[in-house]
């Protein structure tokens, strides 16, 4: 067959194939030959029907059939885990026991005190330590008054010597300083 790109050169083939099939000399067709191509081909149809509701069936047995499985795969991981938990905790229960009935300090287990250890005295010593701060008088100047009768009291100031206690016993201002702080 050749292929033709100009318009008018197509009506030309196709007037030409038509000749050509019209020329050919063949046999009727019977009715049997035409059943049996009809009942081929509404056999192939109802074959392909039949396959595709098979297909069909299958595919909805398939997917019920994993959906099962994925709920007895999620009841069986709850059981399983459940099981897993148990033992654990049996484990870690007989692991505290025997741990713990080494524990001399056991409340269930009381047992008498022992008289065997001896007894000590204890004696507690109090140590207090006295501070004192020495307190030292600034010497002030005689202020001159009208009355020359009044005596002016004469100040000394102690010796810083803390050796010597002999010096600040004289001193009026000793007897306050040691009754400021007593630790």
């Amino acid at each position: 067959m050749r292929t033709n790109h100009n318009k008018n050169d197509s009506n030309i083939d196709d007037r030409t194939d038509r000749e050509f099939v019209d020329s050919i000399q063949t046999r009727p067709v019977t009715p049997d030959e035409v059943a049996y191509r009809d009942g081929y081909v509404h056999g192939m149809s109802a074959e392909q029907t039949q396959q595709r509701q098979l297909r069909d069936r299958d595919a909805r047995f398939y997917e019920q059939e994993a959906q099962a499985r994925a709920s007895n795969g999620a009841a069986s991981g709850v059981f399983i885990g459940f099981l897993l938990a148990l033992i654990a905790a049996v484990v870690g229960g007989i692991a505290f026991l025997a741990m713990d009935s080494g524990n001399p300090g056991d409340p269930g287990t009381t047992e008498p005190p022992t008289s065997e250890a001896p007894t000590q005295d204890t004696t507690i010593i109090d140590r207090t330590i006295d501070r004192t701060q020495e307190i030292v008088p600034i010497p002030v100047t005689p202020t001159q008054s009208n009355t020359p009768d009044q005596a002016q009291p004469e100040t000394t100031t102690p010796e810083s010597n803390p050796e010597s206690n002999a010096a600040t016993a004289d001193d009026p201002a000793e007897p306050a300083a040691q009754g400021t702080s007593a630790e």
